[in-house]
């Protein structure tokens, strides 16, 4: 089978955008990228308040010579807040993580609050949210659709061989 064009390659990609999907994919150049707000959060109580966002990044490069790709995922998570202490002192915090590689992984929470988006599982009762993650449900049909056009993912040294995916 003759690989897809770079070009149809990426005219394809829409096809990928589903209404069901809590993510989106998008072509820079000769990237694709595929991106997940998994959780967006708030929630206040009369003397504490608090934010949290996580979102989960995918980027695929393609190499239009070989017909090979490469990828890389970014996850990044960041909360602030305050809150009222006991001494009637005021107390402001904020926390920020993130990971760039490659990553397969399931992530589930709740907590209370309020999400500022639909989540990809159902809230249950009052003030509260819950999320569920999982990296293959962004990365395998943008990984199908490319292998199946023809195109094979780059296997970068040992350890690519390894953790490539």
């Amino acid at each position: 089978m003759q690989p897809l064009s770079l070009e149809q390659i990426i005219s394809a990609i829409n096809q990928l955008n589903l209404p069901e999907r809590p993510f989106s994919y998008s072509v820079q150049g000769n990237k694709i990228v595929a991106e997940w707000k998994y959780l967006d959060a708030i929630w206040a109580a009369p003397l504490a308040a608090n934010n949290v966002e996580k979102t989960f990044k995918l980027v695929v490069m393609l190499d239009e010579l070989t017909h090979t790709y490469t990828s890389q995922d970014t996850q990044t998570s960041k909360s602030s807040g305050f809150s009222l202490l006991t001494n009637g002192t005021i107390s402001f915090g904020g926390e920020m993580g993130g990971f760039k590689g490659h990553k397969i992984g399931k992530e589930m929470g709740f907590g209370l609050g309020h999400a500022k988006q639909p989540q990809s599982s159902v809230s249950i009762g009052g003030m509260t949210y819950s999320y569920s993650f999982d990296t293959s449900e962004i990365k395998k049909p943008l990984f199908e659709l490319l292998e199946k056009s023809g195109w094979t993912k780059k296997k970068n040294g040992f350890l690519g061989g390894l953790f490539g995916r």
